[in-house]
């Protein structure tokens, strides 16, 4: 088996009953295609090949491509590409593969991709649902109630499109080498339409994005600095949804919705969507 690669946060997954538990996840339609995400030696690929008939792997690194395709070389429905998940445009690889089909993703992601990745899929895809491990610190936060004390930006961006659910932990001996921290098994179903109403979902996002900025910060002093927007019109809106002097992680994502609202009809509008820090 090839040495781990620090280099792109690689922990081989060895646990074979906990892949048949990942690939099983969620109980997702047998019928539906899979992209895998990071396959590494095929551990998971493996078991999703056993319950859905289709499986697209994306592989950074190059030297696992010939180990991947000499293993599952009489598998039909295995497919592997040799490139950089985070740069793909997933849909088209989808399209390609199963056509208008629907498609779900798959992977267990290094600490320093969770956020954009799981952002990635959210917000430029349409997959279905998304079956991921992640260090458990994630995974409680993308999974935590809003206005709770573990909510963040990502939690209220990823809720706002998916429903966010933590099915188990997965403990450091599962893996090679071992990680110092424990892992989770996370799903998120795509909604039929975002959770709230509001004039312009991604504008929503960014005063988000925006207020958890700066965290320890009254939201409307991090919304009005971060997007340019005058202190008092900030302000005015927050007293409108009833968040008058609230920081970020008090304010629901309705009254994000309102606050957005508010804020285009004063005539702003982001030029440009804000990462989640």
């Amino acid at each position: 088996m090839q040495r781990p690669k620090k280099s792109l946060g690689q922990n081989f997954l060895k646990d074979e009953s906990i892949s048949e538990n990942i690939a099983r996840a969620g109980s997702i339609d047998p019928s539906v295609g899979v992209i895998e995400i990071g396959p590494g030696h095929g551990a998971l690929t493996k078991y999703l090949l056993r319950y859905h008939p289709k499986v697209t792997a994306i592989e950074l690194d190059g030297s696992l491509i010939e180990e991947l395709e000499d293993k599952f070389a009489y598998t039909t429905g295995f497919g592997v590409i040799h490139a950089d998940a985070l740069k793909s445009d997933l849909d088209s690889i989808a399209k390609e593969r199963y056509g208008d089909k629907e498609y779900a993703v798959f992977g267990n992601i290094p600490y320093y991709l969770t956020s954009p990745l799981v952002m990635k899929v959210v917000d430029e895809t349409r997959a279905s649902a998304a079956v991921f491990m992640m260090q458990k610190e994630a995974a409680d936060r993308i999974c935590a109630a809003e206005c709770s004390r573990d909510a963040g930006a990502i939690t209220l961006s990823v809720q706002m499109k998916c429903s966010a659910e933590k099915l188990f932990d997965v403990p450091p001996s599962a893996f090679y080498p071992q990680p110092k921290v424990t892992s989770s098994v996370i799903i998120l179903r795509r909604l039929a339409e975002p959770r709230i109403k509001c004039i312009d979902t991604e504008a929503t996002v960014t005063v988000i994005r925006a207020a958890f900025s700066q965290r320890r910060k009254q939201a409307s002093n991090s919304i009005a600095s971060v997007l340019g927007i005058d202190k008092t019109a900030a302000e005015a809106a927050l007293i409108a949804a009833g968040a008058a002097g609230e920081r970020a992680e008090k304010i629901s994502m309705a009254q994000y919705g309102i606050i957005a609202d508010i804020l285009i009809s004063g005539g702003w509008h982001p030029a440009e969507k804000l990462s989640i820090n």
